[in-house]
């Protein structure tokens, strides 16, 4: 948790920031992370990947090693090989208690879903800030943070349905969760078929997860997802997703004026190879 800071938005980003202190303790600990009155995002990425270097070295019984750092990412990965072969992601976040930036004022569309309630209150919760640098052209501005709400995402993808018993002991099973895991599955098989080609790597789950969202907000009635209907309502995923990366344009479910699939983040090629790959999944039964 930091203390009170004040947000410089970076270029009308509306997602990227640089991050200062309103009032900054002498001798805090973050002093040593501060340039010119910033706080420098790839000073403290760096001073967290030692500190989770310094760690895994007294890891016992397991084989543990960090991957290497990739350029443009928040996240320190570690390959931990045995027993069996698994990658962890962690992601140093600031905790900001402060409202939420004025670019969010428009975004999380759930009222109609989960209620005008439910999102008071989830609005009323922190918000968080990750070193994730924003790109101009081919390069990257270091010192700029982004905003991260994946504990909303989380407390939105538990209580998912518009009435509370939705996949509760009692109540109806939906097959919401299963239609995201089921977009992830897919994107994640193309992207292991195709590797790099045609930039698929540029995709990521957080864009699948984000149009799922939309989905739920177009359609906020559990009958709408009854169990039942599993394939049936994947398919409206699936379509809505193609949707997007036809018009290249994916909006960012908390903050509406980012669009996830403008060309400075991903070229047109890229997108028409992954509908490509996607229609023929769908129509051929999803080999």
């Amino acid at each position: 948790e930091v203390p009170r800071i004040q947000l410089e938005e970076y270029c009308n980003s509306s997602a990227h920031y640089f991050v200062k202190f309103k009032r900054n303790p002498k001798g805090s600990p973050l002093d040593q992370f501060l340039e010119g009155g910033i706080l420098s995002a790839s000073k403290t990425l760096f001073k967290f990947r030692k500190i989770i270097k310094e760690e895994i070295k007294h890891i016992e019984d397991t084989d543990v090693i960090m991957e290497r750092k990739k350029r443009g990412s928040p996240a320190v990965t570690l390959l931990i090989r045995k027993p069996r072969e698994i990658s962890v992601d962690i992601i140093l976040a600031l905790e900001s208690k402060s409202s939420w930036p004025a670019s969010t004022q428009k975004g999380l569309p759930i009222g109609n879903w989960l209620g005008t309630k439910v999102k008071d209150n989830l609005k009323r919760q922190p918000f968080y800030l990750v070193p994730k640098h924003a790109k101009e052209g081919s390069l990257f501005q270091e010192e700029t943070w982004r905003l991260s709400f994946s504990h909303i995402e989380k407390a939105i993808l538990t209580n998912h349905g518009q009435t509370k018993t939705c996949c509760e002991t009692e109540g109806v099973k939906c097959c919401r969760k299963e239609c995201l895991k089921l977009m992830k599955y897919l994107l994640e098989q193309l992207k292991k078929k195709f590797g790099k080609q045609r930039g698929l790597d540029k995709f990521c789950s957080y864009h699948v997860k984000t149009a799922f969202l939309h989905v739920c907000t177009q359609n906020p009635h559990d009958s709408w997802w009854l169990y039942k209907d599993l394939e049936l309502c994947f398919d409206n995923c699936v379509t809505y997703f193609l949707q997007c990366l036809k018009t290249e344009h994916l909006e960012h479910y908390f903050i509406p004026d980012v669009n996830l699939f403008s060309r400075d983040e991903i070229g047109k090629p890229s997108k028409e190879f992954l509908s490509k790959q996607i229609e023929y999944e769908k129509n051929n039964g999803f080999p």
